[in-house]
């Protein structure tokens, strides 16, 4: 399996089938996919980091080459897990609803983390300018 999940993957959170429509976007330390759930879309950051080797198994379960890189990926994956608590930590506080998107969970599978994002049209700093 590629390194990210292919199209028409069933994802398994929490007892819940999101279908892996497509991979929208990709940086440093998580894909971005469009999913489908009960006929709502979804986009789904999952961790995987292009700075960790790492493979996939037929499932998507998520492989280490060595301790070393499975060390990496544990630091790595403590700040994601921050991220996604800062996120809603400033939504709430805050109430900003159009800058930060509405993390709707975080989820554990295929040996890596999740947040399942509501796509959501906000303001753009251009717009605001």
């Amino acid at each position: 399996m590629d390194k990210y999940l292919p199209n028409n993957y069933k994802l398994n959170l929490n007892n819940e089938i999101y279908t892996i429509e497509r991979k929208i976007g990709n940086g440093a330390t998580c894909a971005a996919y469009l999913a489908e759930h009960n006929n709502q879309h979804y986009i789904i950051k999952e961790y995987c980091p292009s700075f960790i080797a790492f493979t996939r198994e037929d499932d998507g379960k998520i492989c280490f080459i060595d301790e070393k890189q499975r060390s990496k990926f544990e630091s790595g994956l403590t700040n994601f897990r921050k991220s996604f608590d800062r996120q809603i930590e400033i939504r709430e506080i805050l109430d900003i609803q159009n800058s930060t998107p509405f993390t709707d969970k975080r989820c554990n599978c295929n040996n890596t983390e999740y947040f399942i994002v509501l796509p959501y049209n906000g303001n753009t700093y251009g717009r605001i300018i």
